[in-house]
């Protein structure tokens, strides 16, 4: 027998449930639905899936690719197979972008390149060194695979994607060939870019077909191309596909999820604290966004002196009418205390993903690579109230250009600098560095 307290308490479920699931019945599989399955998750719950569903930018729209991809001629079974980059998230991003975008001009299928590791310890140390041809890991070790079927599948239906070259693992296949844009015949500027893509899908068919024997050439045909990141200049296109393009890739949905999390804790902790906390400081109701920038890398890149980063970005927060500094790091943690015991001294506060994830999320970054847990960064300083870094580094240009692409300016337009040893600037985003520097980052990285 139930005694009458533990029937009292059956009962008060029960009849919860029936009026929930009268609400779903009555409302059906619609946004009301949704409406009523918020009601039952908690209020970071809801943050987190808000901050997910809500993309920097806005939402994608393919239409202006999709207009592109329908006017290019396809061949099928010419493969274009891109030589796997090193190096971080943002400069693996562009060169992803770029492959992608060499594939949709001359009108081919894409084996999707897969991602050289970086070593933890040392990140200037690729995995695996090998002296072969390299392989590394798929996309999804930096990005959302199934977003990137999405949209591709949308804005441009015409191009197939590959998931691997094992995917040919029983197809005869002959030998194929290297495409370096170096060979095909189009005018560079700066070394890297190319003057006038126009010319790619008339230069690229007369290098296949000069390359390749049409007597004896069999199908699928792989094209090998190499690596070139800050290739195809931005400006070209017009500015909806350009918005649209750098969008094809989004990262993975766990290092997003970190980051949600980190905006979560750095809004009711200490930008908009709750009734019951004690009222924050003048200039806490923003945060300003910093790179320090001074780990050697795979490209062998020479950054500032950390000195000299520390002068740049306090001064620059110093300026700002916020008091808050969300470090996103590629230094070390000696750099970090001292940056942060001198931001003290004039009355600022620096975080970084560390300082606001909750002990089980610490114990997930833990297991994420050095790369991947800059996506948690990425995110925090794309959201920043303003944002500075260095213009040697690629992560903030993608940071600031995206940051500009939002509001509407594309195509790497140049900001007059205020001051001398800025690099580029608008009103919400700086980079530092000497002028005329980095161009190739500036007028290559896709928003």
């Amino acid at each position: 027998m139930i005694d009458s307290s533990r029937a009292f308490g059956l009962l008060k479920l029960l009849a919860a449930l029936a009026v929930f699931g009268w609400s779903l019945s009555f409302l059906g599989y619609s946004a009301d639905y949704e409406q009523v399955l918020r009601q039952f998750k908690g209020e970071k719950a809801l943050f987190v899936e808000d901050y997910l569903s809500n993309e920097f930018g806005g939402m994608f729209d393919g239409s202006a690719m999709s207009a592109h991809c329908a006017s290019r001629n396809w061949t099928k079974g010419l493969l274009f197979h891109c030589e796997p980059p090193a190096g971080g998230i943002g400069q693996v991003r562009n060169a992803q972008l770029n492959c992608i975008r060499f594939a949709m001009e001359a009108g081919a299928e894409l084996i999707v390149p897969e991602i050289i590791r970086r070593s933890d310890v040392d990140i200037s140390v690729i995995i695996p060194q090998s002296k072969g041809t390299s392989r590394g890991s798929p996309l999804d070790y930096y990005f959302d695979k199934e977003y990137f079927n999405w949209t591709m599948s949308t804005a441009c239906p015409q191009m197939k994607l590959h998931w691997s070259i094992n995917d040919f693992w029983n197809v005869p296949m002959g030998n194929p060939i290297v495409m370096s844009i170096n060979e095909l015949g189009l005018t560079l500027v700066n070394g890297t870019i190319i003057e006038n893509p126009k010319q790619f899908s008339t230069s690229f068919d007369s290098f296949f077909e000069t390359r390749t024997n049409p007597k004896t050439r069999t199908w699928p045909f792989r094209v090998i191309v190499s690596q070139n990141p800050y290739a195809w200049p931005t400006a070209y296109d017009p500015p909806a596909f350009v918005r649209s393009f750098g969008r094809l890739l989004r990262y993975r949905v766990d290092a997003r999820q970190l980051a949600a999390s980190a905006m979560h804790t750095l809004h009711r902790q200490w930008i908009k604290p709750q009734s019951n906390l004690k009222a924050k400081a003048a200039g806490h109701h923003g945060y300003v966004g910093v790179h320090l920038r001074t780990e050697k890398d795979v490209q062998g890149t020479h950054y500032p002196q950390y000195e000299v980063q520390a002068a740049y970005y306090l001064e620059y927060i110093v300026r700002s009418p916020f008091r808050i500094a969300y470090l996103a790091s590629g230094t070390t943690a000696e750099h970090i205390r001292a940056f942060t015991t001198r931001a003290q001294e004039f009355n600022i506060t620096v975080l970084t993903k560390k300082d606001l994830l909750d002990p089980e999320e610490l114990q997930y970054l833990k297991g994420l690579s050095w790369d991947q847990q800059a996506i948690v960064d990425f995110d925090m300083m794309l959201r920043a109230n303003l944002m500075a870094g260095i213009s040697e580094s690629n992560f903030a240009w993608t940071v600031a250009l995206k940051r500009a692409a939002s509001g509407g300016a594309i195509g790497g337009y140049q900001p007059v600098p205020r001051e001398e040893y800025i690099r580029w600037q608008d009103d919400f985003s700086t980079l530092y560095g000497h002028p005329g520097s980095q161009l190739e980052m500036q007028y290559s990285i896709w928003p």
